[in-house]
């Protein structure tokens, strides 16, 4: 099987040329982001967490079925807002480049990075979510 490079029509100076316009998109993205992104995020994690403790204490008190599948799905919502909408706003890397590789959530205040020297010439960075106000 062989690969196909999708840039091979393209010339350097071409290549360089799309790479400065991404980078413009990028930096106005990054720019355009502000308090209402911030209190966006904040509302997301605060309605996965209160859905996932409503889904937990259904299961504890589930004798009936239905109540076992409401619990049941309510946890895997809880999981996929998590995966989907919380995770790539607010992790972080081990390569310390900081939290959020598609976004920085620094600049809106989500997502705080503490850098922690393990054994070694090594770092790793965790990442903490402050609780929704």
């Amino acid at each position: 099987m062989t690969a196909i490079d999708p840039t091979a029509h393209l010339t350097a100076a071409q290549i360089e040329e799309l790479g400065r316009e991404l980078d413009a998109i990028r930096d106005e993205v990054i720019a355009g982001r502000g308090e209402k992104d911030a209190a966006y995020i904040r509302k997301v994690i605060s309605a996965q967490r209160k859905l996932e403790l409503a889904s937990r204490g259904v299961l504890l008190f589930s004798l009936f079925p239905p109540a076992w599948l409401i619990g049941t799905a309510g946890l895997s919502v809880a999981k996929i807002m998590e995966n989907m909408e919380i995770r790539p706003h607010t992790s972080c890397t081990a390569s310390g480049t900081g939290c959020g590789t598609r976004r920085s959530t620094h600049d809106l205040g989500v997502g705080t990075t503490s850098r922690r020297p393990t054994s070694g010439s090594t770092r790793t960075t965790s990442c903490t979510t402050p609780t929704p106000t």
